[in-house]
């Protein structure tokens, strides 16, 4: 659920003291496409599948998503990072390891007299341990409590979490499946900066935005048009990155077919994608430049109502650092934060609710 550069974010957070927040409109566009891209990316790490287990003998497939009401989704989302810079005398300053495990539920409500649906999210619990140059943290919204052996003051940037949990927004849509509205954002916001004034929660707002609470209600990447097994399609969009910069994101997808899991019938879809600099982005004020990057992945949805099983991804983001002219001068190369990240999100369990209306 978080974005996939939180950690990032926070890293950065605990080190510098400047932020802002830009306003570019999201946007997003998907066109069907014979154009397979990507294909130099490297092997992602973690398949969800065998290549013997998928049944690509099916006709045309229109892949939809519907929520069932009374119904309770819990997720969870996983990170793994790694944060280095090569062949530069600041990698002792800036090489770090984070993971972190966030868990939400999704809970659909029934369909009102005017034909709308209430979905609830809501933060359930967060997990996050990061080791930067020696300073290990480790943060536990169970526990409610931060733990770490140095410095004192990063603590401030996982303090936001526990503002989060238990929180909830509400999602509406239309007949047609549409988003009317998305509420508690505001409320969220407000929590926020009456709890942790200044850049901590900058980075909290930018995490969540409202493009991505949509995103976990109507997935942006489902095919436009019925697919057969081995047939792409393709989605391109613009995405605030967190640290404060928006990115160009290129996603290239391919239906690969449907398979057996635990007794459900899955359809599986690959997809690589590339992340390019935004091209109207305004410079940095943290002295961050985006290079690009890339991400390759698998996707698990139910054939049934098409709601999210099983998602993996490896990712891989460059940013320039801008050092001042004296310092830049002694060094050989020109600083670059390597970011590598590998995604995880389950479904965890399906329970039965009451009807809410």
């Amino acid at each position: 659920m978080p974005s996939s550069l939180l950690i990032s974010g926070l890293v950065l957070l605990a080190s510098c003291s400047q932020e802002q927040s830009p306003t570019h409109p999201s946007t997003a566009a998907m066109q069907a496409t014979g154009d397979n891209e990507g294909d130099t990316l490297p092997i992602l790490d973690h398949h969800l599948w065998e290549e013997n287990e998928l049944d690509t003998s099916a006709g045309p497939q229109e892949i939809s998503l519907q929520w069932p009401a009374n119904k309770r989704f819990v997720y969870q989302a996983s990170s793994e990072q790694t944060t280095a810079t090569e062949d530069s005398p600041l990698m002792t300053m800036v090489q770090s390891e984070a993971s972190q495990i966030f868990t939400y539920a999704i809970e659909p409500q029934q369909v009102d007299e005017q034909g709308h649906q209430v979905i609830e999210i809501t933060y359930l619990s967060a997990k996050v341990d990061l080791d930067m140059v020696g300073n290990q943290i480790h943060y536990d919204s169970d526990q409610n409590q931060t733990q770490q052996e140095a410095d004192p003051s990063t603590e401030t940037a996982f303090k936001g979490m526990s503002k989060l949990m238990g929180h909830s927004m509400r999602v509406t849509l239309n007949q047609a499946g549409e988003i009317l509205q998305v509420d508690g954002l505001d409320k969220l916001y407000q929590t926020l900066r009456e709890s942790m004034p200044g850049q901590s929660n900058a980075i909290y707002e930018r995490l969540i935005q409202e493009d991505q609470i949509r995103d976990l209600i109507r997935y942006p990447f489902l095919p436009p048009v019925p697919v057969t097994p081995g047939t792409p399609w393709q989605m391109q969009s613009t995405e605030n990155t967190t640290l404060g910069q928006f990115a160009s994101i290129s996603n290239h997808y391919t239906y690969a077919g449907t398979l057996e899991r635990d007794g459900a019938n899955l359809h599986a879809i690959s997809v690589k994608g590339m992340v390019e600099p935004y091209a109207d982005e305004d410079p940095d004020p943290m002295g961050l430049s985006m290079q690009g990057g890339s991400s390759q992945g698998n996707i698990l949805l139910s054939t049934g109502f098409g709601y999210l099983m099983e998602s993996t991804s490896n990712q891989t983001l460059s940013m320039r650092i801008q050092l001042p002219e004296e310092l830049m001068a002694s060094l050989p190369v020109t600083p670059e934060l390597t970011f590598k990240i590998m995604h995880h999100t389950q479904l965890l369990e399906i329970s039965e609710t009451a009807n809410k209306l």
